[in-house]
């Protein structure tokens, strides 16, 4: 909602719900986030934390702990396809792209991109499986 409103140029309002998403749930959401309908924010979405830059699909699931966006020494904000699976404490950092219908481990930190139905975990993370066949939790689009 925030993130329409700022679209349309209305000022402040989208500021004071992002306040209140960090004071009430402590997620940084920034308005500015491209967020795809149906996305989920699991467990309370505590400590998720978003660059304002980064791009959300539709039907995403976020875990507690999440964290997407920069590394600081590369520009760019990842970018999150459909139906995608990030697990408890995952880290997506840089211009990174994970494909549709993946599922990322918990606590995996994706430095490189990630291509669609796929499961990656580890530090770095690394592709464990491919060709993932959409579970009962990932929406087909």
């Amino acid at each position: 909602m925030a993130h329409r409103l700022w679209r349309r140029g209305v000022p402040l309002l989208p500021t004071l719900l992002e306040a209140f998403l960090f004071i009430v749930w402590n997620v940084r959401l920034p308005y500015q986030t491209q967020v795809g309908q149906g996305c989920t924010i699991a467990h309370g979405g505590v400590g998720i934390v978003v660059h304002p830059d980064a791009q959300i699909g539709r039907d995403v699931i976020l875990c507690q702990q999440v964290t997407i966006g920069g590394t600081g020494t590369r520009q760019g904000a990842p970018v999150i396809g459909d139906g995608v699976y990030l697990g408890a404490g995952a880290k997506v950092l840089g211009p990174v792209e994970i494909g549709s219908h993946c599922i990322i481990g918990a606590n995996a930190v994706v430095v490189h991109d990630i291509p669609s139905r796929c499961i990656a975990a580890g530090v770095p993370a690394r592709i464990i499986r491919s060709g993932v066949v959409a579970q009962s939790h990932l929406k087909e689009s």
